[in-house]
C-alpha cells in the first residue's frame, strides 16, 4: 500500500492511498528483483478518493493471488479482496450493485460495527459443506454492536484452486465458537463467525 498527496484541478490538496502488487524474483546469486507494481483501482467500487486502505494479507497459489485490505472511508473500516491472474486484477461479481467489479467488500453481515486487520490463509478444502478445491480463513478484529471491546473472528470462504473466492458472503460459511457462551454470542457466532476467547496465531506448512 503507497500513499500520496495529489493536488487537485481546483488546487485542492488530498491524500490517498493505492493498492499496488508486484512479483519478486530470485536470482541465481541470491539477489531480489521486483517487477513493475501493478495498481489496483478501487475508484469504480469505493467512489470516496480520500478512503484510507490498511495492511493487506495475500494467500497466494502459484502465479495467482487473492488479496484482503480494510478500507476506510466515511469513519467506518469495511474489509475488501481483490484477485490477480498474474497479470492482471480480475473482475469478480461480487460488485455493491450486482455486477462485476476487481474490488469486492466482505459480506460479514450486520453484526459487526467494525472489522479491521485481515490475516488470510489458503488451506485445501476439507470440508465436505464448502464447494470448491480450497478455503480461505480470514481472521479479522471486529467489534460487535453494543459492545465496548473488540475481539478476534475467523470466517471461511470457499475458493477455487487458484484461491479466487467463490463468494464474498463470509457470514454463510461459519461454525459456533468451540466454547462455553451466552445464548447471544453462540446466535451471532453462528450467523456471522467463528470467535476466539484469547488472541491466536495460525501456522501453516
Amino acid at each position: 500500500v503507497g500513499e500520496a498527496t495529489r493536488q487537485t484541478a481546483s488546487g485542492e490538496r488530498r491524500r490517498e492511498s493505492r493498492l499496488m502488487l508486484s512479483s519478486i524474483s530470485l536470482g541465481s546469486g541470491g539477489g531480489v528483483s521486483a517487477g513493475t507494481p501493478i495498481p489496483l483501482a478501487v475508484s469504480g467500487e469505493i467512489p470516496d478518493p480520500q478512503a484510507r486502505l490498511g495492511r493487506p494479507s495475500v494467500v497466494q497459489a502459484g502465479d495467482a493471488a487473492t488479496v484482503f485490505y480494510p478500507i476506510t472511508t466515511g469513519g467506518t473500516t469495511q474489509i475488501y479482496f481483490s484477485h490477480f491472474d498474474g497479470t492482471q486484477w480480475v473482475a469478480l461479481p461480487f460488485g455493491r450493485r450486482g455486477n462485476n467489479e476487481v474490488v469486492s467488500r466482505l459480506n460479514l453481515g450486520e453484526a459487526f460495527e467494525s472489522v479491521s486487520a485481515p490475516s488470510a490463509t489458503l488451506r485445501p478444502n476439507g470440508s465436505p459443506a464448502l464447494n470448491g478445491a480450497t478455503t480461505v480463513e480470514v481472521v479479522f478484529t471486529g467489534r460487535l454492536r453494543g459492545r465496548s471491546q473488540p475481539e478476534v473472528y475467523m470466517v471461511r470462504i470457499p475458493a477455487d484452486g487458484n484461491g479466487r473466492p467463490l463468494t464474498n458472503d463470509g457470514a454463510a460459511f461459519t461454525r459456533a465458537p468451540n466454547r462455553s457462551a451466552s445464548s447471544t454470542d453462540l446466535r451471532i457466532a453462528r450467523r456471522k463467525a467463528i470467535r476466539f476467547s484469547s488472541c491466536c496465531a495460525i501456522f501453516s506448512a
